[in-house]
C-alpha cells in the first residue's frame, strides 16, 4: 500500500544515514526516490575518497538489519557544486559525469546469490588488494583468545556492461556473498508501523 512504501522509505533512510555518516568524512547530498547520494572528498576530510567509499559501502552492507539489500554505485572525478531548478522550486547538488556514472552502476545487477554489491568503474580498482581493504573482522573469544572471521566478500572480474546514455563501460563488481536472515522483514516492519499508526488514530 502506499503509506507501507512511505514507511518502508523512511525506515530506509533512517537506517542508511545512520550507517553511512557514523564517524565517516562524508556529506549526505540529496535523497533521490529510494536512493541517496553521499559525497567523499578530501575537502570533506577524506585521506582516499575512493577507498573510504568502499569501506562505508561494506560497513552499510554487513550492518543490513532489515535485509534492504542495497546496490551501491562509486565514481570518482570532477563535479561542480551549485543550484538547479527555478525560483519557484530548485536543489543545491553536485553535478558532472561521476555523479552519472555512480547511478548507473546502482542499476547493475550481478548474477548469483549475494545480499548487496558495490559496483564501480573498472579502472579505479587498480592494483589494490580486497584483503587489505577489507580486512576480517577480528573478536576476542570467551577464553581471552582473538581470532578472526573472514569478510564474506568477492571481488569479480572487470566485465563491459551498456549503462544508459553513456554506453559500453567497464566496470568491477564486490559482491557480499552473506545472507541475512533478520527475525523481522523492512516490509513487515513498514506494515508493524502502519498498524500501530492507525490503533493510535492517524
Amino acid at each position: 500500500a502506499p503509506t507501507e512504501v512511505l514507511i518502508f522509505v523512511n525506515n530506509y533512510f533512517s537506517w542508511l544515514t545512520a550507517e553511512a555518516i557514523k564517524g565517516r568524512p562524508c556529506v549526505i547530498d540529496k535523497y533521490i526516490g529510494d536512493e541517496v547520494m553521499v559525497l567523499f572528498s578530501k575537502e570533506f576530510g577524506s585521506d582516499n575518497p575512493f577507498e573510504e567509499a568502499l569501506q562505508t559501502a561494506r560497513w552499510i552492507s554487513e550492518n543490513d538489519f532489515l535485509d534492504f539489500r542495497p546496490h551501491i554505485g562509486i565514481a570518482s572525478g570532477l563535479v561542480t557544486a551549485g543550484f538547479v531548478g527555478t525560483p519557484v522550486k530548485y536543489n543545491c547538488s553536485v553535478f558532472g559525469q561521476p555523479v552519472t556514472i555512480a547511478s548507473r552502476c546502482t542499476g547493475v545487477k550481478p548474477d548469483g546469490l549475494f545480499s548487496s554489491s558495490i559496483v564501480f568503474p573498472a579502472d579505479l580498482w587498480n592494483d589494490r588488494n580486497l584483503d587489505d581493504l577489507f580486512e576480517p573482522k577480528k573478536y576476542k573469544g570467551p577464553d581471552g583468545k582473538n581470532f578472526e572471521q573472514p569478510h564474506g566478500w568477492k571481488l569479480r572480474d572487470a566485465r563491459t556492461v551498456d549503462l544508459k546514455n553513456i554506453g559500453h563501460f567497464e566496470i568491477r563488481e564486490i559482491v557480499h556473498q552473506v545472507l541475512h536472515r533478520p527475525s523481522q522483514t523492512a516490509e513487515d516492519r513498514a506494515r508493524e508501523c502502519l498498524q500501530i499508526l492507525q490503533k493510535s488514530g492517524f
